[in-house]
């Protein structure tokens, strides 16, 4: 009796694990935005859901939906984001400079309050 509870118990985790292996993984590869993503964050699922998903923070960052990449091509993307010359370098700077000028007119607004 209890080798076919054993059989029949492992049966279920593999159709489980099946049906998670079956989703696609993207990785993102932007610099670190506070509240929001960080860098090397992965999501399973389909593009649009993820999409979906960070809606708040596409929609003020739009750079991000650039940053997000599949799981097949992200050794190649982690080596372009590095790469001057390259779009996701390109996208990742002016998405770390956004928010550096962000966070400098914060520091400003906050020192002007204090002042």
């Amino acid at each position: 009796m209890a080798n076919k509870a054993t059989a029949t118990s492992n049966k279920a985790p593999r159709a489980a694990t099946a049906a998670h292996k079956s989703r696609k993984i993207y990785c993102y590869i932007g610099p670190n935005i506070r509240g929001y993503l960080h860098t090397g964050q992965v999501f399973r699922g389909e593009r649009e859901d993820i999409l979906r998903e960070l809606a708040e923070a596409v929609g003020k960052y739009p750079l991000i939906k650039t940053l997000l990449i599949p799981g097949e091509s992200l050794a190649t993307a982690r080596l372009r984001v590095m790469e001057p010359g390259t779009g996701h370098y390109a996208n990742y700077q002016k998405l770390k400079n956004e928010l550096q000028d962000e966070a400098r007119n914060r520091a400003e607004r906050e020192a002007l309050a204090n002042a």
